[in-house]
């Protein structure tokens, strides 16, 4: 997915964003479109709740959406250009029509504290040296560290009742999602750590439907 330039959505509106994500392709897509949305989650595609929302009021600022077929990834082209547009469907790319509707350029309100990333801009873990993590409970964050030098940042929320076990630990057990419906709700991107396995690092819990769990989210940190 490619956003060209920086819009603002509104705080609230009655039109809502999804987001989805193609976790073969590592490409997220967003649409207005309920049925796309339910399309795609057929397909494979993950759903991962309302990304923000369209002005259902002002309609100055829209963002059209492009489509390039000969991609394996990043297929999605988002702008508020219709120059850009007009190029991009010149040079072969489908025009997929309106996106969404902002409200006017530039920085929107903040996204709630877990969905921003938190440390900075993401390491290439694949060639940092001597890669390790230290999660701190008091702190409740996770520092991801290359050798002595913490490289990234990630805020936490460790086990309840001082469930959350002391010592090193290597990579275990790992997956895309998982859902535990004793406890009713499940998590994406989780990783296990040995000797047991029985211990995860995860993203925020999701419900039945694959769902972020807002409430849960809010908790972190």
């Amino acid at each position: 997915m490619h956003c060209s330039q920086s819009r603002r959505a509104p705080v609230q509106s009655s039109v809502p964003v999804y987001r989805l994500y193609n976790s073969n392709a590592g490409d997220h897509h967003y649409t207005l479109n309920s049925y796309e949305r339910d399309m795609l989650v057929s397909k494979g595609w993950r759903y991962e709740g309302i990304g923000w929302y369209s002005s259902d009021t002002n309609r100055s600022y829209p963002l059209y959406r492009q489509y390039n077929p000969n991609a394996k990834a990043g297929a999605h082209n988002y702008t508020l250009n219709s120059n850009e547009k007009d190029m991009l469907v010149r040079a072969g790319w489908h025009d997929e029509g309106l996106a969404w509707y902002g409200v006017g350029p530039g920085e929107g309100a903040p996204a709630p504290q877990y969905q921003r990333p938190s440390g900075g801009v993401y390491p290439n873990l694949s060639v940092t040296p001597n890669l390790s993590i230290n999660v701190s409970i008091a702190d409740q964050r996770v520092y991801v560290k290359s050798g002595s030098n913490v490289i990234y940042t990630l805020i936490a929320s460790t086990g309840v009742n001082n469930a959350t076990p002391r010592g090193t630990f290597r990579i275990g057990n790992r997956g895309s999602s998982f859902y535990n419906a004793r406890e009713g709700m499940g998590a994406n991107y989780w990783v296990a750590f040995e000797p047991t396995n029985t211990y995860l690092f995860h993203s925020v819990p999701t419900n039945s439907s694959g769902q972020y769990i807002v409430s849960e989210g809010y908790k972190l940190g």
